[in-house]
């Protein structure tokens, strides 16, 4: 025998509207002069309303993680929650803009769908780079598509001469030891190489240098050698094959 308390459940539970001793929130309804106080009890908002119980969670945000409020972003734009989403994207632009801008390409390679929040950081990295270099430092990567973006705007705050050899050296500083130097050709080495040594460590350049002109194995530069595709490697062998019966 199944027993079924609902009915009862839902009477009991009327009952808080006309003895509301212990409500923990107050509904305002109306304007100016003429407003009316409705007390209610947040739980039960929270489980009749998933909006309510998204909103529930703005309390304290100022003491939570910002990647907690872009997770939050997320999920009201998922329940279709546009007053949620414009509120999160102006408290991040607002009250959280130094860690947005500092992690500028954290934001635009994962929230670029957020035009509020887009907007703030492509305005942010054209009046001050600085930041924007730091973070693609860490992440070292960005959609090619915003990069384009950057770079194609108007109000990007720097001249193209300010772009000097050590800002370069460091930007590209992750990237040169993967390089395979030992499998550029000498004379590839100095018409396109020697033109970039100032961006190059020393150490590397001075080892590329050896190993070009002395045959000399580097020491620091490890990296294998690049495995042929397919096609190359069955060209090769056809090449072989045609050379052995001529």
């Amino acid at each position: 025998m199944t027993l079924n308390f609902h009915s009862n459940l839902s009477k009991d539970l009327s009952l808080i509207l006309n003895n509301s001793d212990d409500y923990n929130v107050i509904i305002q309804v109306g304007k100016n002069q003429d407003v009316k106080e409705i007390p209610a009890h947040s739980v039960i908002l929270r489980a009749r309303s998933p909006y309510l119980k998204a909103h529930s969670r703005l309390n304290g945000l100022q003491k939570r993680l910002c990647e907690d409020i872009l997770e939050l972003l997320i999920a009201s734009d998922e329940l279709l929650l546009e007053e949620l989403v414009e509120y999160l994207q102006e408290y991040l632009i607002k009250q959280q803009n130094n860690w947005v801008q500092q992690n500028s390409v954290f934001v635009l390679n994962k929230f670029a769908s957020y035009n509020k929040l887009q907007d703030f950081c492509l305005e942010s990295v054209c009046e001050n780079i600085k930041p924007f270099i730091t973070s693609l430092e860490d992440s070292l990567i960005l959609d090619k598509d915003i990069f384009y973006i950057i770079l194609e705007r108007n109000d990007l705050h720097i001249k193209e001469i300010d772009w000097n050899n050590e800002e370069l050296k460091k930007t590209l500083s992750s990237f040169i030891p993967l390089i395979r130097f030992t499998e550029i050709s000498p004379d590839d080495l100095f018409d396109k190489v020697c033109p970039y040594k100032d961006i190059i460590p020393n150490r590397i350049y001075e080892e590329v240098e050896d190993f070009s002109y002395k045959g000399i194995l580097p020491k620091t530069i490890t990296l294998p050698s690049r495995k042929e595709n397919l096609n190359q490697r069955s060209s090769n062998q056809a090449c072989k094959y045609y050379y052995q019966l001529d």
